[in-house]
């Protein structure tokens, strides 16, 4: 009877993967490996360790000579370094892979193929929390995804090429709030998008280059228009100023942007406005002043002055 029982139980540990029997070695491989476990033709084949130069190892199982099948690699400092499926050496198949000086933290788990991360999967923060969920290829993200910050709040859901989000996607603040909905070139809002405050309110509608205000757009404060037109680089350069209180009608012209100050000035050909939707000054500015030929109106909107125009003064 206990014969009976001794056979069964050592059945059972050999069909777990551990089994060492009268195969069982220690031999060296060419690569200077040390390899202990089942062989078979003079080759490591089934369960077995294998003991590299650098001080990591390996435990799991082996086919002609090479990881193969289920296994785990450990750090020279004996952590944790990937469990999973191996094929010909490499991560091929399902696996997690760890940082090396968190024992136990996962850095990646998901698809691997030929020793890269390659189909779905899930990076993760030291700290435990995930990174990235979605779409891989050699390593990067590629693909549909979600990137979220270290708190766990999403920042970026959309499609990911070479680990840069491109085509329409979106982006959040860490409050939760939505920050820009449009369209993405490389990692960059490059396109038609919309951004907001971190209040919700819309901030922008209209067109990027690299994140910058490339064309035509609306700009917003507190819910209010308060340009509309053409942007160069992030700064107006033509269109129409309104109150940022009121939304009445200010200004319609050209712009200029003082790098040194930054400020963007009314500049070239423009007209100014009352308030009651009348034009006050229409001609040329210079930095925001009456530069050059123009003409000054009342606000019933007859002429008051005609001529030229210096620093906000008439002058002939």
């Amino acid at each position: 009877m206990k014969k009976i029982l001794f056979l069964i139980l050592l059945a059972m540990f050999c069909f777990s993967g551990h089994c060492f029997s009268q195969n069982t070695k220690t031999i060296i491989l060419k690569d200077s490996t040390k390899y202990v476990g089942q062989v078979v033709n003079g080759l490591p084949n089934g369960y077995g360790k294998g003991y590299y130069k650098n001080g990591s190892w390996y435990e799991g199982q082996w086919k002609n000579g090479k990881n193969d099948g289920l296994g785990k690699i450990y750090y020279p400092n004996g952590n944790i370094c990937y469990e999973g499926d191996f094929m010909g050496n490499e991560f091929h198949g399902f696996g997690t892979y760890y940082y090396e000086n968190k024992n136990g933290a996962k850095e990646y788990m998901g698809e691997w193929k030929n020793g890269v991360a390659d189909g779905h999967g899930t990076f993760y923060y030291e700290s435990g929390v995930v990174e990235y969920n979605g779409g891989v290829k050699e390593d990067q993200w590629d693909g549909y995804g979600k990137c979220f910050y270290d708190n766990g709040v999403l920042e970026l859901e959309g499609t990911f090429r070479k680990g840069y989000l491109n085509g329409f996607a979106k982006s959040y603040y860490k409050n939760k709030t939505l920050e820009y909905a449009g369209y993405f070139v490389d990692g960059y809002w490059d396109g038609n998008g919309k951004s907001y405050y971190k209040d919700g309110s819309l901030e922008y509608d209209g067109y990027w280059k690299k994140g910058e205000r490339e064309g035509f757009g609306k700009y917003y404060k507190n819910g209010i228009l308060i340009f509309e037109g053409y942007f160069s680089k992030d700064n107006p350069t033509q269109g129409t100023l309104y109150d940022d209180e009121t939304g009445v009608k200010l200004y319609n012209g050209t712009f200029v942007y003082d790098k040194d100050n930054d400020v963007v000035y009314p500049d070239g050909f423009g007209t100014r406005y009352y308030s009651n939707g009348k034009a006050m000054y229409r001609g040329d500015f210079k930095k925001g002043l009456f530069h050059g030929n123009g003409i000054l109106y009342k606000e019933d909107g007859t002429v008051d002055k005609s001529g030229v125009f210096e620093n906000d003064k008439f002058i002939r």
